[in-house]
């Protein structure tokens, strides 16, 4: 089966008040070592039989370094393993980070697809959560990034941001429509341990929105999104007809991905394993020669079959299911068709608990 390869590259120019994926600021010296390092990982994975028709750059900001390091790991993939020749490769890219003549070079090395982080189109909202652009820049970069040839671009928004009201988030939905990219992951806020909005939040600096305004909006997104052409394909992505995320889509069907860079996580079809989410020790574990796992677990058929149904109920397409509907999940929030179930809209607003029901199942 085709592998996906996923690139973890940590650098940023600031931190965002709501992430909690591994990032460091201010280590830009160490951007050479680094790209060093994930093309030698790279060689220890090599095989030549191996598929590889997936690959995304994920952060951190990838378009934060210069595009000739991104080249040189993408140079190094070709070297060691099979790549398809309608390979996806996608940088995740903020709008400050780029511009027309660093958008032709990540089109040169061969990205075919931008995953933009735009969040949201209210300059006030975008200071809150830590963004250096601002909304004029979000909608120039796009632009840019057509003019470049980008056929495949995506945007990120999040919802339920503290004081955000449901009119706000409709002018961000509405804003984006206009720009008419191909894929959008819309997500509501999650507050993550040790990031600064968990922090205020403990303190009662921040009002986290209301249950009842998140279900509002998550059920306006998807409304609202289908309404004009982006189908609706997993919990919280959206895409026109063909332009879903391929890369994704390996996660949530349970596909085989290879895990490059510090803290990056991978999976062969039953075991996980995940690096040093630490960047002085990744470097120093390369530089030895070893290979920069720092835990893995075997996954037995049990939990295999638990993710797959976990992971299937995320999507549209649903998960394979022939027995009974759990008792305690009503009719209205699923759908049966071909020995499969999926979620509804608002079986997707109660998406953890109908989970748990459907496991105890198992």
């Amino acid at each position: 089966m085709p592998h996906g390869a996923y690139l973890h590259i940590p650098f940023c120019l600031s931190k965002c008040s709501y992430c909690d994926f591994f990032s460091v600021i201010g280590e830009e010296e160490s951007v050479p070592a680094y790209t060093e390092s994930i093309c030698k990982e790279i060689a220890m994975y090599a095989d030549r039989e191996l598929v590889v028709d997936t690959i995304f750059f994920g952060g951190g900001t990838p378009s934060y370094i210069p595009a000739a390091e991104l080249g040189r790991m993408l140079e190094t993939l070709v070297d060691c393993f099979a790549i398809a020749n309608d390979t996806e490769v996608t940088c995740e890219t903020n709008p400050e980070t780029v511009d027309p003549a660093k958008l032709d070079e990540l089109r040169s090395i061969g990205i075919n697809r931008l995953s933009l982080g735009v969040q949201s189109f209210h300059d006030h909202e975008l200071q809150q959560i830590g963004r250096a652009h601002d909304a004029a820049r979000a909608v120039r970069c796009f632009r840019e990034a057509r003019e470049a040839g980008f056929t495949n671009v995506s945007m990120d928004l999040i919802s339920a941001l503290p004081e955000m009201s449901l009119q706000s988030w409709k002018d961000s939905l509405e804003r984006l429509v206009e720009l008419e990219p191909d894929h959008l992951s819309a997500y509501t806020l999650e507050y993550h341990p040790g990031t600064k909005f968990e922090r205020e939040r403990t303190l009662g600096l921040l009002n986290p929105s209301q249950e009842f305004l998140e279900r509002e909006m998550y059920l306006e997104t998807i409304s609202f999104l289908e309404g004009h052409g982006h189908g609706h394909y997993e919990i919280s992505n959206f895409a026109r007809p063909g332009f879903e995320c391929r890369h994704n889509l390996k996660y949530w069907r349970h596909e085989p991905y290879l895990a490059f860079g510090a803290s990056a996580h991978g999976f062969d079809g039953r075991r996980r394993y995940w690096n040093h989410r630490h960047l002085k020790r990744y470097l120093e574990d390369i530089g030895r020669g070893l290979i920069p796992i720092v835990e893995s677990e075997e996954l037995d058929e049990s939990q295999i079959r638990l993710e797959q149904l976990m992971l299937g109920l995320r999507m549209r397409e649903g998960a394979v299911w022939d027995g009974d509907l759990p008792s305690e999940v009503p009719a209205e929030l699923c759908v049966r068709e071909g020995g499969r179930v999926s979620l509804t809209a608002n079986g997707f607003v109660l998406y953890e608990s109908v989970c748990a029901a459907f496991a105890r199942e198992l």
